[in-house]
């Protein structure tokens, strides 16, 4: 399970350092749309809350309420019998039947609930925590690689019937492009940002979507800190389990799997949701692809070309090359598929220098992983691509350094983990 550690945890130390002594120098530092529009203020929800009998707030005043047993939550009027408490309400001393009304995050009402200091007001209803929208809602959203409203307009998806939002602004490569340039007409690009206003059901749906990648916005999902211990005692097990040989890796994460599910921590849906069916496709194609390979002779042969090239210079520098051509190739396709498909050719590159295969795939398997210098290298570079106002010669100021540095590194240690040990 840690058999990676040695040679991971020598280069991320060094990579973090690398980040820090030039990262500050190289990026530029941009503001993101939300930010430069309209704040970094949250969405919250209104609701009424009714004081209990049992309450340990009662008695005392709402100023001290909000520090014992309302955290995050903003009071904004005391409704007491027939009459109303105006702001400012710090000083009011709560009583039983006292009804607040209140502002906050869901998970911040959902805190109070849980923990019986109230209840929701009984004109609310009884079916779960009523909470109002304030009149929008606010979200980024970034336009996927694989996004089939490359090269149409604004005007041409028409994101208020697909998605029932509206875009208020654009954001590509630092550029902020407002409704008065026409934003409508321009041709959207991977990596653009969008702003869109709309209803929490919209951002959901936008959430699902496959062309576009949602960032920020409703990010106020309700979350059940109680499950939380069970879900990591889960995943313990699991890295325990394997760490110590119990039971092959692949039957201990399908019954974690199924623990989560029962157990509560993630409902069927979610976990169905969860399931990225182009990447599995993907893997299962290229699987067959390196397959191919193996047994048509195509690995060999591009395994002959690579060891050619640096052979005199001994087996250190094969490694150092398939990790330069594993590199180079995940910059632009799937990691997953990259390490599938260049698997075989480090294996015939391993063995026809006489040597077993392992330090040769580990070459492959880290080389998958140092995918910096560009934006659709890897899932992450895309998250910050649009919304920090990168472009593309950023991630390679940064992005190839980084490269360079995790190959030397590898390529040193690779042969110290896993020695050079020739084949029988």
């Amino acid at each position: 399970m840690f058999d990676l550690a040695p040679v991971g945890i020598v280069t991320a130390i060094l990579g973090l350092l690398l980040m820090l002594l030039i990262s500050q120098r190289v990026l530029p530092e941009r503001k993101t749309v939300t930010g430069t529009i309209v704040g970094t203020e949250q969405k919250s929800f209104m609701t009424e809350l009714e004081i209990q009998e049992t309450s340990p707030c009662i008695g005392r005043s709402v100023g001290e309420a909000i520090i014992s047993c309302y955290a995050g939550l903003n009071v904004m009027e005391v409704i007491r019998g027939e009459s109303v408490i105006y702001p400012p309400v710090d000083d009011v001393t709560l009583q039983s039947g006292d009804i607040l009304l209140t502002k906050g995050t869901a998970n911040d009402i959902i805190k109070v609930l849980r923990d019986e200091s109230a209840v929701i007001a009984p004109e609310l209803g009884v079916e779960g925590v009523r909470m109002t929208e304030r009149n929008f809602t606010l979200a980024e959203v970034v336009i996927m690689p694989t996004s089939e409203f490359i090269g149409k307009s604004i005007n041409q998806v028409r994101f208020k019937r697909r998605y029932d939002v509206n875009v208020i602004a654009i954001l590509r490569k630092g550029r902020h492009m407002h409704m008065q340039e026409q934003i409508g007409d321009v041709a959207l690009a991977v990596g653009d940002t969008l702003l869109v206003q709309g209803g929490e059901d919209a951002i959901d749906r936008m959430r699902a979507a496959e062309n576009v990648l949602l960032l920020e916005g409703i990010g106020e999902s309700v979350f059940n800190p109680r499950k939380a211990p069970i879900a990591l005692a889960i995943i313990s097990a699991v890295i325990l389990g394997a760490s110590l040989n119990l039971m092959p890796i692949m039957p201990l994460a399908l019954v974690g799997a199924l623990l989560t599910v029962l157990s509560g921590c993630m409902t069927v849906k979610d976990a169905y949701k969860s399931l990225d069916a182009s990447v599995l496709v993907l893997i299962a194609c290229t699987i067959a692809l390196g397959t191919a390979m193996g047994t048509t002779g195509t690995a060999q042969l591009y395994a002959d070309f690579v060891v050619s090239l640096v052979k005199p210079f001994g087996p250190v520098m094969v490694i150092g090359m398939l990790f330069l051509l594993t590199s180079f190739l995940t910059e632009f396709i799937s990691n997953n598929a990259t390490a599938v498909l260049l698997t075989p050719v480090a294996v015939a590159a391993g063995v026809g220098m006489g040597y077993q295969p392992m330090p040769f795939v580990m070459a492959v398997l880290f080389g998958a992983s140092a995918c910096y210098a560009t934006p659709i290298g890897y899932q992450t570079n895309l998250f910050v691509y649009g919304p920090g106002g990168y472009r593309f010669a950023d991630y390679l100021k940064l992005g190839v350094p980084l490269n360079l540095l995790v190959m030397v590194v590898a390529t040193a240690m690779i042969p110290m983990v896993w020695p050079l040990v020739p084949v029988n």
